[in-house]
């Protein structure tokens, strides 16, 4: 049997388009391979309802709420999602992480059992995906919330038959495989819509991605839809010292002073989703108490989204990434810090729109810096893109993440610091951000 060390070292060998996404193609992705992996190893993932979720912004946070209230209300919940900060057993989540004996101890169960010449198929996102689905089945989970890892329709989660699905907001983002447009894009994760689902949720769209989403619902004849903006809104947001106080109204139902330990308005809208899955789930049957409801939202942590780390500077570390997510990002800062403006430590995916995600960054920073060597799909900015982006404000550039966040943490002057553009950066960072508090 693997160590884990081992095992970790066997699944860094596969292929891994969270690194490479760059090089890879809408052909590159196929259900094939896990579909025939699951099948040998008996379907784990039909010994459990699943909760599916795709989108382009606040699915791994809906996820996190989800699952942190139905931990609430007393059921066993697994929580998948993608990618992780530190650790890769963030990602396979119960009332803690997968732990490193049973992390092991399943890869090695999954290579006695499955034909090397398919094993080597697989890549590093689906080896983890069935490594949750095991994982989940042997603890015998109520119910297991799935996040997408990129689109839908081809993603390894969606071999699942779910319970139900939620559409989180649809942008731009991963254009090269998803589609150049938001109704491409939103037709590769309306693909998670099926007509198994007994409830479908749906936050708010562009009008191209709901018009794409609704053919898909009414192909796969769902029934019951639920409309975040329509069916279920947001009445008041209140921004605390630790989170926000939130008041909701459901069809049914009205929530008042709930209290969400994450911060910003796309946090008030993606709790008002999670609200309707709980909406949903009591329609069927399931017993979810108010007060699993408000302790649930209460509980939820999910780290690098807008986290406020403080010490003799200030950090916000926030995973934001895409044109729509760094915008949300820039209004929340306004928010919790209004009028004040921080030094910010910067990274982008090649594939980022640089130029937009840059000028939302404008309105806030003193000060940017960025880093170009975080990773293989960084974009490696010069000074002279980066002045021509911020001309108004200093900039300076590091491959280095360490270096960039020691040329920031030895100056006295500088007491709010930013770290934005990848969740990838992020976690080159965390661990020092974390311990100099």
């Amino acid at each position: 049997m693997f160590t884990y060390d081992q095992a970790i070292n066997y699944l860094e060998q596969c292929v891994n388009f969270e690194r490479m996404l760059h090089k890879a193609s809408a052909s590159d992705f196929s259900l094939d391979n896990i579909q025939k992996v699951l099948q040998v190893l008996g379907n784990p993932q039909d010994t459990f309802k699943s909760i599916h979720i795709a989108g382009t912004k606040g699915k791994g946070s809906t996820a996190a709420i989800i699952a942190s209230i139905l931990r609430a209300a007393g059921f066993k919940v697994g929580l998948y999602t993608s990618p992780h900060i530190l650790d890769i057993r963030e990602r396979i989540f119960i009332d803690d992480r997968i732990g490193k004996d049973d992390f092991a101890r399943i890869i090695s169960k999954i290579k006695d059992n499955i034909e090397q010449a398919l094993l080597d198929q697989l890549t590093y996102f689906e080896w983890l995906t069935v490594i949750a689905f095991m994982y989940f089945a042997e603890q015998k989970v109520d119910w297991a919330v799935l996040e997408t890892g990129l689109g839908g329709r081809l993603d390894a989660t969606n071999v699942v038959d779910s319970f139900a699905s939620v559409i989180t907001p649809i942008g731009l983002e991963h254009t090269k495989i998803l589609g150049e447009t938001i109704a491409a894009i939103a037709s590769e994760k309306a693909a998670i819509i099926k007509s198994m689902n007994k409830f479908t949720v749906i936050a708010k769209q562009y009008p191209e991605a709901e018009e794409i989403i609704n053919k898909r619902i009414a192909a796969e004849q769902v029934k019951n839809i639920f409309r975040v903006g329509k069916d279920a809104i947001v009445k008041e947001c209140k921004i605390y010292s630790s989170g926000q106080n939130i008041d909701i109204a459901l069809r049914d139902k009205e929530f008042d002073d709930l209290k969400l330990s994450l911060f910003g308005e796309c946090q008030a809208e993606n709790l008002v989703a999670a609200l309707c899955v709980v909406e949903g789930l009591r329609h069927e049957g399931f017993k979810i108490s108010d007060e699993a409801v408000y302790q649930g939202a209460y509980n939820v942590h999910w780290s690098a989204r807008f986290e406020i780390v403080g010490g003799r500077q200030t950090f916000v570390l926030d995973c934001c990434h895409t044109q729509e997510s760094v915008n949300e990002f820039v209004k929340t800062w306004a928010q919790v810090f209004p009028n004040k403006k921080p030094v910010i430590i910067l990274g982008l995916a090649s594939d980022k729109n640089r130029q937009a995600i840059c000028e939302c960054l404008q309105k806030i920073a003193r000060e940017v810096v960025a880093v170009t060597g975080f990773h293989d799909r960084a974009y490696a900015f010069t000074k002279e893109e980066l002045k021509e982006c911020f001309k108004t404000i200093p900039v300076s550039c590091f491959k280095n993440a360490d270096d960039a966040l020691n040329y920031v943490q030895v100056r006295k002057d500088v007491e709010l610091v930013v770290v934005v553009g990848s969740v990838y950066l992020i976690g080159k960072l965390y661990e020092s951000i974390k311990s100099n508090r």
